[in-house]
């Protein structure tokens, strides 16, 4: 059997979030309030969650953000920091106890966490003059291990 010694990288898991010039210490979730944010997060994501998981979830008292942020809010709202500020604070946060510190960054890299759409593609940001020219080419499914091409269906 191996040991493996994990106190360094278990040694504190709060989230440390600069506002304004202060640092705000986020701590981490106790385990049940930490399967109560997945479950928020699978519900979110549409993926199936236990009954037990919706039962605590429909029991749940506290908003999201006093969910997420524990303690933190407290100190976010205490340190008067806007409403716009603790809503980013706390997508990040769900994401980063639920989903790791990769997954968040990127949802933020990505302007998702502040509610921006996702820039349009070249594509959809050309011009109807443009596109003018342009002709269509229809993609074409996989016919591997067929014998008959089949006939394209009814245009969407």
């Amino acid at each position: 059997m191996t040991v493996k010694d994990l106190s360094a990288y278990l040694a504190d898991d709060a989230l440390y979030v600069p506002v304004d010039g202060t640092t705000y210490r986020i701590p981490s979730p106790d385990a049940l309030t930490g399967l109560k944010l997945m479950s928020i997060y699978q519900l979110s994501e549409n993926v199936e969650i236990t009954e037990e998981a919706a039962k605590a979830l429909a029991s749940e008292s506290r908003d999201l953000p006093q969910l997420v942020l524990g303690d933190g809010l407290d100190e976010l709202v205490a340190g008067g920091v806007s409403w716009v500020k603790i809503q980013r604070i706390t997508r990040y946060a769900l994401l980063f106890f639920t989903l790791g510190e990769e997954v968040a960054d990127h949802a933020m890299t990505a302007g998702s966490l502040s509610g921006e759409a996702p820039a349009p593609s070249p594509k959809r940001r050309a011009t109807g003059a443009s596109r003018a020219g342009a002709t269509t080419t229809q993609r074409r499914g996989s016919t591997a291990g067929t014998t008959s091409r089949k006939k394209p269906g009814p245009a969407r």
